[in-house]
Parts: C-alpha cells; sequence; structure tokens
C-alpha cells in the first residue's frame, strides 16, 4: 500500500461520496512518502531559489527511498497535484533521477525526458539501480 497515512474516516467519507481537502491530500503524501516527500522539497527549494531546474540523481539508495519516488513520480495523481501545488514540473527518469523543471523551462524538461536522455543515463553500474 503506497498511502499508507489515510485514515478510516477519510476512506469512510470517499466511498459515501466526500472528497478530502487539499490539505489533507497534501499530508497523507508527505506522511506516507516522507523520504520522497523530503527530495522533492529540497529540489523545489533549489529551483526556486536559483530559477533553473533541479535535479536528484542518486548514485544509490535505500529500498525504502527508492519505493518512495517510484511511488511518488508512477503515481499520476500523486505526481500532477504536486506539481500544481509546487508550481513546477517534474520528471522522472530510471534508476530514480528526478528532475523539478520550474516555469520557463520546459526546453530543459522536455531533454530530460527525451529518449535519448533516458538512454544516456543506462550504465551497467547503474544495472540494479
Amino acid at each position: 500500500m503506497s498511502l499508507t497515512a489515510i485514515t478510516p474516516e477519510q476512506t469512510t467519507v470517499l466511498k459515501t461520496g466526500g472528497m478530502v481537502s487539499s490539505d489533507e491530500w497534501f499530508s497523507i503524501i508527505a506522511e506516507s512518502l516522507p523520504k520522497a516527500w523530503e527530495i522533492i522539497k529540497r529540489l523545489v527549494t533549489e529551483a526556486e531559489g536559483t530559477k533553473q531546474p533541479a535535479i536528484f540523481s542518486p548514485p544509490n539508495l535505500d529500498d525504502t527511498t527508492r519505493g518512495e519516488l517510484l511511488r511518488m513520480m508512477a503515481s499520476t495523481s500523486i505526481r500532477e497535484s504536486l506539481e500544481i501545488l509546487l508550481r513546477m514540473k517534474f520528471g522522472f527518469q530510471n534508476c530514480h533521477k528526478v528532475g523539478v523543471f520550474p516555469p520557463g523551462h520546459e526546453k530543459e524538461y522536455h531533454e530530460f525526458t527525451s529518449i535519448k536522455s533516458q538512454l544516456l543515463n543506462q550504465s551497467q553500474e547503474l544495472r540494479d539501480c
């Protein structure tokens, strides 16, 4: 289960046609995926400060962090809602390479998410990344 911080009360509300608030949703993400949340927050802070894309390219990660990043980036609802909240575009490549792109950096985003960049991100050393 990816999102462990959802309460039984929130589940009941959802099952009866209600919704959780945006604040509740982001709290669920932050509490359920704390290591991924910290990485994204750090990248967003860097991108806001420099007005340039920020890239996380780890040499290796522990299984918990790796799993959390995969869950966050692979879930359209999580990734897209974070992009809206944080006003940034996220890119993701194999081996848990994450890019955060502020507005105005569409070219860099498209380069980061291109087939060429994905293929160049591959190596024998990163085979089991």
